[in-house]
């Protein structure tokens, strides 16, 4: 099956945030810049997203797939600030301008 993201409102009503075609799943929330990433499996490869809370203005942050040696263990940090996002490829570690798409390997 295809996991997908929903977000409830304030009257407990959901809203499906993620497309039907593929799977969308550890999402993370940035209070300070309103956006919510999470990681989508695009041709059998992770890659990060972001999204605004309603579900609108997804965008497709990485380049370099989110993986390792055990894809049920894969995540991501947002940092501080809320304008990098931090996550591995198996042995290194990857800093990405969520803004402007940015890349630099931190390992």
């Amino acid at each position: 099956g295809i996991s997908l993201l929903y977000l409830a409102t304030k009257m407990a009503v959901q809203i499906q945030s993620t497309e039907n075609t593929s799977n969308s799943f550890r999402p993370k929330l940035n209070n300070d810049t309103g956006l919510i990433a999470f990681i989508r499996n695009i041709g059998g490869n992770n890659q990060i997203f972001t999204s605004k809370k309603d579900g609108t203005d997804v965008k497709q942050v990485t380049t370099i797939p989110v993986t390792g040696f055990s894809a049920s263990e894969i995540s991501f940090s947002w940092n501080k600030t809320g304008n990098q996002i931090i996550y591995p490829n198996f042995n290194k570690l990857y800093k990405i301008n969520s803004q402007i798409h940015s890349f630099e390997t931190l390992k």
